[in-house]
């Protein structure tokens, strides 16, 4: 994670008052959620940010200063209550329909977590960069939609898989399987690592965690070389 999130905004002077990851609104009240691999699936990548955010999926930022989490799941379940499962298009839709705070129409997420929608959110997402049109903002998006032209179908769709990418953080490289797509231009292979989504549901504070030996923390890692 980057370093920033190691604290909590509220409480900038207290170390590791951060928490796991971003919060998520669900039925039963509000939780921690945030993605893992396993630490095999990162050993040869050692402590370089930049290595780790590409095996990750993720858009590594060298103004960034990043830090490594290492969690002892066993524990971390049992202070935290957390649930980790596979975020396969399967498991997230009944996630997203289920757990989430956020009700959406029926059908509407099985009709966008499938391996065809997702090849077009990826173009939409890629196209909005490119045009520099935020999807995030609702004026953005009605910028996108009447630039490219989008049918009210089209835009309903798009407009609920952010939803679904902002209550989960399945995001426009999601493959749907388990797996990270693979953003290492370096390595010819399609495929990142083994993926968990996980939800704490009694989220706590990064220090707390360490303190019981759930998580051992490594707050400033470089790139290598």
């Amino acid at each position: 994670m980057e370093s920033k999130f190691l604290v909590n905004d509220n409480t900038p002077d207290q170390p590791l008052s951060g928490g796991m990851g971003g919060p998520v609104y669900l039925r039963e009240g509000t939780g921690v959620k945030y993605w893992s691999t396993t630490f095999d699936q990162l050993e040869d990548a050692d402590t370089c940010p930049e290595i780790i955010c590409k095996k990750l999926g993720l858009t590594y930022n060298p103004e960034e200063t990043y830090s490594l989490l290492i969690v002892d799941t066993q524990k971390a379940k049992e202070i935290s209550g957390t649930v980790s499962f596979v975020p396969t298009f399967e498991n997230m839709t009944e996630f997203a329909d289920e757990k989430l705070e956020h009700r959406f129409d029926e059908g509407i997420v099985e009709e966008i977590m499938t391996p065809e929608y997702q090849d077009e959110f990826n173009e939409h997402y890629v196209r909005s960069e490119e045009e520099n049109m935020n999807l995030w903002n609702e004026k953005g998006f009605e910028a996108y939609v009447l630039q490219n032209d989008l049918s009210p179908e089209e835009a309903k769709l798009l407009n609920n898989r952010i939803s679904v990418y902002g209550n989960t953080g399945a995001n426009e490289d999601f493959l749907g399987t388990g797996i990270t797509k693979n953003n290492n231009p370096d390595v010819d292979q399609d495929l990142g690592v083994v993926e968990t989504f996980n939800v704490d549901h009694s989220p706590k504070k990064l220090s707390q965690l360490q303190k019981a030996g759930a998580i051992e923390v490594f707050k400033k890692i470089k790139p290598v070389g």
